[in-house]
C-alpha cells in the first residue's frame, strides 16, 4: 500500500512516453499542378430562397411556401429537406411537391408545401423553421448561408 501511489505514477509516466514515441512522423505530400485549365464550379455554391403566403381561416393560419434551391444538397429530390421540415417546424407538411427545371444538370430544384397551425399555436409557426430545415439539409455539402424568405401578397 505504501508504494502504490509511486508505482502508479511511474507506470502512467511510462505509458505516456511510450504512446508519444509511437506517433508516426508527418509525411510531406506533393500536390501536382493542374495543367488542364481552371476548375469548373457548380454555380455560385448552395443557395435557397423562398416565397410564402399566409392566410387566416377558421381559427388557424394557413402557410403556403415555395422554395427555390441550388446545389448538391438538393439532389435527393428534397427528401432530407422534408424530413427536417417535419422536425424543425413541428407540424404536418401538406401537399408536398418537389421538382427540377428541365434541361442539363445542374438545374434548380423547387419545393412547394403547406403548413397549418391551429388556434392554440397562432404566432408559434414562422418562416424561420423552414430556413433552419434548409440549413440543416444542406449542411453535409456546405451549409447555405444567406437563405431568406419573402412574404407575398397573394397565393401562388
Amino acid at each position: 500500500m505504501l508504494f502504490t501511489k509511486p508505482l502508479i505514477l511511474v507506470f502512467s509516466s511510462l505509458a505516456a512516453l511510450s504512446s508519444a514515441a509511437a506517433l508516426p512522423a508527418e509525411q510531406e505530400t506533393a500536390v501536382e499542378k493542374r495543367e488542364d485549365g481552371p476548375i469548373q464550379k457548380r454555380g455560385d455554391g448552395p443557395s435557397a430562397f423562398c416565397r410564402y403566403y399566409t392566410h387566416y381561416e377558421h381559427f388557424s393560419n394557413y402557410w403556403h411556401f415555395r422554395f427555390d434551391t441550388w446545389g448538391q444538397w438538393d439532389d435527393d429530390w428534397g427528401h432530407g429537406f422534408l424530413d427536417n421540415l417535419r422536425g424543425k417546424c413541428g407540424r404536418n407538411i401538406e401537399d408536398w411537391g418537389f421538382w427540377y427545371d428541365a434541361g442539363q444538370a445542374p438545374t434548380w430544384g423547387h419545393a412547394d408545401f403547406k403548413i397549418h397551425d391551429n388556434l392554440f399555436d397562432i404566432g408559434y409557426l414562422n418562416p424561420q423553421c423552414t430556413l433552419d430545415a434548409v440549413w440543416q439539409a444542406s449542411s453535409p455539402w456546405g451549409a447555405i448561408n444567406g437563405a431568406y424568405c419573402t412574404q407575398v401578397d397573394s397565393d401562388f
